[in-house]
């Protein structure tokens, strides 16, 4: 046995893992959650669907070529604490696996194979110093180790710190996102097929004003990815 082995043997018994969801100690070969509770997130399986239901969500506000997300979001569904964790506590991690996951479903879709650049949707910059990260640049960047697809955040932004969208039913998420994205010079954009990514999509309000904004400055197509969304 080698040193580095007995090394991480000795660790794994001092400073055992944790499943994130069911507290359950990982084996050496699990990642953040166990297999069981990976086995049994409630994945949403439409990166192949054409026309699925996210698309159709979408397509009700604007032009999208297409969409995916890897769950189903349901706070009955043991999946909230991973996006409370990554969004509240710290762990940038768990979007970069997760995004990693649905990449890997965009690839075997074959749908997304001509994504030029991919776009997190941007936070305000003062929740961004109070959070200290963008939870949808962990997903992107997750995204993009998969799929060679560069990361591009210094396009669009958000000029308006809006309130949060959590406790807001669907016409006032619609009215507090009117008008909060800006989007900076960049002519290469022209022609892009851009892949946007979120954390959560509920009525669709965020990710869409964002990609009206750009579509309103450059001759792009849009793709959306999200981790989880809102039947």
């Amino acid at each position: 046995m080698s040193i580095n082995k007995i090394i991480h043997g000795i660790s794994e018994v001092l400073f055992p893992r944790y499943c994130l969801m069911c507290d359950r100690t990982l084996s050496s070969n699990e990642k953040l959650v166990c297999s069981d509770c990976i086995a049994n997130l409630p994945y949403a399986r439409i990166s192949s669907v054409s026309d699925n239901f996210l698309e159709e969500k979408l397509r009700l506000k604007i032009k999208v070529e297409s969409a995916s997300s890897l769950m189903i979001y349901d706070k009955r569904d043991n999946n909230h604490k991973l996006i409370y964790l990554l969004k509240y506590h710290n762990r940038y991690d768990i979007g970069v696996t997760l995004g990693e996951m649905g990449a890997a479903e965009m690839i075997d879709s074959g749908r997304f194979n001509d994504i030029d650049i991919i776009i997190p949707v941007p936070l305000h910059k003062k929740r961004l110093k109070e959070r200290g990260y963008n939870q949808s640049m962990a997903i992107a960047e997750g995204i993009s180790g998969c799929m060679k697809i560069p990361v591009v955040d210094d396009v669009v932004f958000r000029h308006v710190n809006n309130e949060s969208q959590t406790h807001k039913d669907n016409e006032q998420r619609w009215s507090n996102s009117d008008n909060i994205f800006t989007v900076n010079d960049n002519p290469s954009l022209n022609g892009k097929h851009i892949l946007l990514v979120d954390d959560v999509i509920t009525s669709g309000a965020t990710i869409t004003g964002c990609a009206k904004k750009i579509m309103e400055k450059y001759d792009v197509r849009i793709s959306v990815f999200s981790l989880a969304t809102v039947l």
